[in-house]
C-alpha cells in the first residue's frame, strides 16, 4: 500500500523547503543543509530510493563526525601551531625516537589497549611536538583528547578530590 501511495503522489510538487524543515525537525541538520545538492545528484544519477537514502544518511554521519572532530580538537587545549605527525622527520628531533617507533605510535593501538604514554626529558627534545601530533592523530580517528602540561596536570590531580 505504501508503494501505491508513493506512486500516487506527484513527487515533483513536494517543496524542498518542506523536506528540509522535516529533516531539521528530526535533528538531521547536515543532510538538511545538503538536501538540494543530494536531490540534484540523485536525479542526475537516476538513483534508487535506497541509494538516495544512503547518500542522505552518509552525509549526516560525515557532518556529525566532522562536528565532533572540531569539538574534540577545541576541547583538547593544544598549544598553537600544531604539526601533524606526517610533517615531521624523527631524525630532526633530538628525542631519540625512531621512525618505526613513531609509526607504531601512530597506529594508536596503545589507546585501544587503554595504555598510557609518558614522555620525559629535558626541554627541547620534541616531546610536545610528538604528543600533540599523536593527539591530533587520535582526534582524527575519533578519540577524545586533553593536552595538559605536567604543571597543570599536577594541580588538577591535587585539587581533584576537593573540586570533584
Amino acid at each position: 500500500m505504501n508503494r501505491e501511495i508513493l506512486r500516487a503522489m506527484d513527487i515533483e510538487h513536494i517543496p524542498t523547503q518542506r523536506l528540509i524543515a522535516l529533516l531539521e525537525t528530526f535533528g538531521i541538520k547536515h543532510a538538511a543543509r545538503a538536501l538540494p545538492d543530494l536531490l540534484e545528484s540523485a536525479e542526475q544519477e537516476d538513483a534508487t530510493c535506497k541509494q538516495f537514502l544512503l547518500s542522505c544518511l552518509e552525509t549526516e554521519v560525515a557532518g556529525r563526525n566532522e562536528r565532533r572532530r572540531k569539538r574534540n580538537y577545541s576541547a583538547a587545549h593544544f598549544p598553537p601551531f600544531l604539526t601533524p605527525l606526517e610533517e615531521f622527520c624523527p631524525e630532526e628531533l633530538e628525542s631519540g625516537i625512531t621512525r618505526s617507533q613513531l609509526t607504531k605510535l601512530k597506529e594508536l593501538d596503545w589507546l585501544d589497549n587503554k595504555g598510557n604514554l609518558v614522555f620525559a626529558g629535558p626541554p627541547g627534545l620534541g616531546k610536545t611536538m610528538i604528543v600533540c601530533g599523536l593527539g591530533l592523530q587520535a582526534i582524527n580517528a575519533g578519540y577524545t583528547v586533553c593536552f595538559e602540561k605536567m604543571v597543570n596536570l599536577i594541580k588538577i590531580l591535587n585539587t581533584a578530590e576537593t573540586e570533584r
